[in-house]
């Protein structure tokens, strides 16, 4: 029974591998387009920013937090 289960496994492992290999040729058949100098730049800065911005929030919830826990607590006030 193992070896029915080779079998099998590699039955669907082959199909697997042609219909694959039938998807990428028959998505490359258009012309992709070329990246510009400015895509470039906006996809390596934008990601930047959204951490700059991240960091900004945290940093404000943070702040927000230490006071709420002050007025709460009577610490520091």
């Amino acid at each position: 029974m193992d070896t029915v289960e080779k079998l099998i496994g590699k039955f669907f492992f082959i199909i697997d591998l042609l219909a694959s290999r039938s998807l990428i040729r028959h998505r490359f058949k258009t012309r992709q387009r070329t990246i510009t100098w400015q895509q470039l730049l906006e996809g390596h800065w934008v990601p930047w920013l959204g951490a700059v911005l991240t960091a900004w929030d945290i940093s404000v919830i943070t702040k927000n937090i230490l006071y709420r826990y002050k007025l709460i607590t009577g610490i520091g006030v």
